[in-house]
């Protein structure tokens, strides 16, 4: 995947988190994203930034099947 996909991914996935937010309160949520192999992670409805990182790079970790580095790409207070 191609890194213009793999932004346009993460796009997306920030749009569905954000339209599928149940809660009216501030909630955090992140995407992950893992360069070499396309495996990528997200959370989303998490009282703290910190919990909804680890969440999304530990759901990346669980997709990639390399030694790849997964990253944190982006992270929304209104997820």
């Amino acid at each position: 995947m191609k890194k213009y996909e793999k932004n346009m991914l993460a796009v997306l996935f920030a749009a569905a988190i954000a339209a599928a937010s149940a809660s009216p309160a501030m909630a955090w949520g992140c995407i992950a994203l893992a360069e070499e192999d396309d495996s990528y992670g997200y959370s989303y409805n998490f009282e703290y930034q910190e919990d909804a990182a680890e969440r999304a790079l530990n759901e990346c970790a669980e997709r990639t099947s390399s030694d790849d580095v997964c990253v944190i790409v982006e992270c929304d207070e209104d997820s």
